[in-house]
């Protein structure tokens, strides 16, 4: 915006680099090349034929050298005017098994107590609808994502978790979450997943070490399979149709199995990491060194 009374020419200049780094690399500060992504115009891939982006700058003359882009403007401005300039970038991963949620948002419930109660309420539900996630099979069915930025994702405890505490609010959600999880149950046995039959999934993870990459489940975890238990039995309590109940039945035993033969030897679920990469504690504090013995060693599996 101009207040001058005499018209202005500008050029203007925005620098742009193309980096494809993954979210793992920037979250533990990895040293890397910004730039694996370079564009020859204004659409491109990255890791696979999958990924795409397309850049988008209205007016604007576009210039690449490898991974650096810059736009361009010449702008006339009148006396006592204003231009907006602006670019956009769209995204895309085709081959990704999780989906942002396209069904309706979550509703936000009245709440008693005065207008700053309520903007609390309206702010929490909203921040719950902006990570809502579906799996690309079965779109119908969405659940919270653990996350953002780090883990916007299907992680199981915290799906659980967070379906089982919005039941007053939304039983679809948590329908939605228990079929979502139920449709990567364990079915094999396989130490390098720690998937075992009738457990539920812990983190679907991008994997990538392979070219091009690939998505896996992780079952790390103890508490994803008693979790999704106890909220099938809270969702069924809140008035979940009978034939939906009945259609998660056949899961809810490979479940209980899982709980009463193969996770409990003696009485606790008992965790032992047999690859050396997976997470060495299949609880809460998954974090490496967050176990310690009273001297601060970090303590090493079985943990219960």
């Amino acid at each position: 915006r101009s207040a001058l009374p005499y018209p202005l020419r500008l050029a203007v200049q925005v620098e742009l680099v193309a980096d494809s780094s993954s979210v793992e690399q920037v979250r533990r500060g990895v040293a890397f090349s910004a730039g694996g992504a370079a564009p020859g115009g204004n659409r491109w891939h990255w890791r696979d034929p999958d990924t795409g982006a397309a850049l988008t700058a209205p007016e604007a003359a576009v210039e690449t050298d490898g991974s650096l882009i810059l736009l361009n403007w010449k702008i006339e401005l009148p006396p006592d005017h204003a231009v907006e300039l602006a670019w956009s970038l769209e995204l895309e991963d085709n081959g990704a098994p999780l989906r942002a949620a396209r069904l309706p948002p979550l509703l936000t419930p009245a709440v008693a107590g005065g207008p700053r109660l309520q903007r609390l309420m309206s702010t929490a539900i909203s921040d719950l609808d902006a990570l809502r996630m579906a799996d690309a099979r079965i779109p119908q069915d969405m659940f919270v994502a653990a996350g953002s930025p780090w883990y916007p994702t299907l992680l199981g405890r915290d799906a659980l978790i967070a379906a089982r505490m919005l039941l007053p609010v939304n039983r679809d959600l948590a329908a939605g979450t228990l079929r979502a999880l139920a449709a990567r149950q364990g079915t094999i046995s396989n130490p390098e997943t720690v998937e075992e039959p009738g457990k539920i999934v812990h983190e679907v993870r991008r994997q990538f070490t392979l070219l091009p990459p690939v998505y896996y489940d992780y079952y790390g975890s103890m508490d994803a399979t008693p979790l999704w238990v106890c909220l099938l039995h809270d969702t069924w309590r809140s008035g979940l149709p009978d034939a939906e109940v009945a259609a998660l039945l056949p899961h809810l035993e490979a479940a209980l199995h899982w709980l009463g033969a193969v996770g409990d030897a003696d009485g606790f679920l008992e965790n032992l990491d047999e690859t050396g990469d997976g997470s060495a504690h299949h609880g809460w504090k998954e974090t490496p060194g967050a176990i310690r013995w009273h001297d601060g060693t970090p303590a090493k599996g079985p943990l219960v």
